[in-house]
């Protein structure tokens, strides 16, 4: 049973009335204490896949890059960028700067960390990530040296990187988790949880009590501590009562999107009282198909499945914060499109698949054998999971049964391939729909999970990655995305909305569409990247 954390006392729940002890409540402004539902699963960047793992991260390291509070790029460690005129090699020059064991901050760190990302040995699943660098898919199948890739610390204030062909959205990847350095503590070990591993981002951590809370401590070797109010975070893992409760009795800063979630029956009550904040987030909820599952390896079927689906239905009285009908797998945030590739419950079309469906796979629908929906612990998803089983039951009279699987159990069952149709989300590295598109592009990706490629899709995503026209390189990414929801590995479900609570005291901190926090929001000092 997973332990909560209320700090400095004990507290009573009964009769679903909280009653919070009597403790000295006056705030600490420099102190930010923040509700999660769940611990990270790792705190080491070159391994994290998951959103709170991604999130507490961001807050203890720094990288090249950083997105400002509007989601642009903006320089970080970075002081300056030279582009070379075939957009091919990026001299980047770096900021005096240190770790927080108070070595110096070099090059040389982000080389050979992006080198440990890349060693097949590590397993990282975001080396993809990379592979635009020259040379650094060879070098992750063991094809060449490490001479042989375009990363070098010609000095310990400068990186050269050489990429295979111009990407226009590479210093916006910069930004991401995967681009982050780590300290050769981390590198030269095994990964280490503890709070002795040297950090350079705003804070660095002082404790992990496991299942139970984090706690940061300042940095004040990071490179604008001087914007960064707080001396202390405290990250408690708590049920979403007890934080919707603590936040009301004003000890607690934050919570919510995008380390927790609000209880589905206070929705409506934050909404009249107008405590409750929303954000359009850089995220989309879906549903994978197991196309390696004889059943699911029929187009048509998918097809069918994702018409029928009343996303409208799920939005207004499952989720109730403010999400949207996801008709695409990009969010309309990243600004590719905002009309959709098919209709929302579409039932007619979605009968016609079925029955093209059943011909192809030579059945009747008495013979489709039961269908196992799998999803992960959270009480919204148990919900969601409900409804798209009476939809489908009501419209193809078809057997479906609910598996709750564990969280990290469920995420464990899905990269293995272990499901049929598993509820899923994913929420963008940095701020461009390559990184929603590309995931799909071969079903070698460790984040695809579907068992599905094609080749006409991969190769329009390819010219794109050559297109330096930035409306011919949309409109090949539209191209793409159209082939993705007609052949339908992914049923988009919703785009996401982050909705938190937040104190007078949490105003010091933003939150931006990725899900991370951002402690250098003096938008007069901080200016985007021309």
């Amino acid at each position: 049973m997973k332990r909560f954390v209320i700090s400095l006392c004990y507290c009573l729940i009964a009769s679903s009335f909280f009653l919070s002890c009597h403790k000295d409540t006056k705030k600490q402004v420099n102190h930010l204490k923040i509700a999660i539902s769940e611990e990270p699963t790792t705190l080491d960047p070159r391994f994290a896949t998951d959103l709170a793992s991604m999130t507490t991260i961001k807050m203890l390291y720094e990288g090249l890059i950083r997105l400002n509070c509007f989601g642009k790029p903006q320089y970080a460690i970075a002081e300056k960028i030279e582009i070379s005129p075939d957009q091919k090699t990026y001299t980047i020059h770096l900021k005096e700067s240190k770790w927080s064991d108070n070595s110096p901050l070099t090059a040389q760190d982000f080389e050979e960390t992006w080198f440990s990302v890349l060693d097949p040995k590590n397993l990282a699943p975001n080396a993809y990530q990379l592979f635009m660098i020259r040379g650094a898919k060879d070098f992750h199948l063991n094809k060449v040296s490490k001479n042989e890739v375009g990363i070098k610390a010609s000095d310990s204030k400068t990186l050269v990187v050489e990429i295979e062909k111009p990407i226009p959205y590479f210093i916006t990847l910069l930004s991401s988790p995967f681009f982050l350095p780590v300290h050769k503590t981390l590198r030269q070990t095994e990964e280490i949880e503890g709070a002795n591993v040297p950090s350079n981002g705003p804070f660095t951590l002082k404790d992990w009590k496991k299942h139970n809370e984090l706690s940061l401590t300042k940095n004040y070797n990071y490179v604008e501590n001087k914007q960064v109010v707080f001396t202390d975070i405290e990250l408690d893992v708590l049920d979403e009562n007890i934080a919707y409760q603590m936040f009301l009795s004003n000890d607690l800063d934050w919570a919510g999107s995008p380390m927790s979630t609000l209880p589905q029956d206070s929705l409506q009550a934050l909404k009249h009282r107008n405590l409750i904040r929303y954000l359009q987030a850089a995220g989309t909820h879906w549903l994978r198909f197991n196309t390696n599952d004889p059943i699911f390896s029929n187009k048509h079927f998918r097809q069918a499945l994702s018409y029928a689906i009343n996303r409208k239905d799920i939005v207004d009285h499952v989720t109730q914060g403010h999400q949207t009908p996801a008709l695409a797998i990009v969010p309309p945030i990243m600004g590719l499109t905002s009309k959709g590739y098919f209709q929302d419950s579409d039932n007619p079309k979605a009968w016609e698949a079925f029955q093209l469906a059943l011909k192809e796979l030579k059945i009747d629908n008495d013979q489709i054998p039961e269908l196992v929906l799998s999803y992960g612990a959270s009480e919204r998803e148990h919900k969601i999971a409900q409804v798209l089983q009476q939809q489908w039951q009501k419209i193809f009279s078809i057997p479906i049964r609910l598996e709750k699987v564990e969280s990290k159990s469920y995420l464990a069952k899905v990269k293995s391939g272990n499901y049929q149709i598993a509820i899923g989300s994913w929420f963008a590295d940095f701020m461009d729909p390559m990184n929603f598109l590309e995931i799909f592009k071969s079903k070698a990706n460790s984040s695809n999970r579907t068992g599905w490629e094609n080749e006409t899709y991969t190769t329009i995503l390819n010219q794109s990655d050559e297109e330096t026209d930035e409306t011919k390189r949309k409109e090949l990414l539209i191209q793409a995305e159209k082939i993705l929801m007609d052949e339908m590995p992914v049923a988009p479900l919703f785009f996401s909305t982050f909705n938190f609570l937040k104190s007078e005291n949490g105003q010091h901190v933003s939150l931006i569409p990725l899900g991370y926090f951002n402690f250098n929001c003096n938008e007069l000092t901080y200016d985007s990247i021309p």
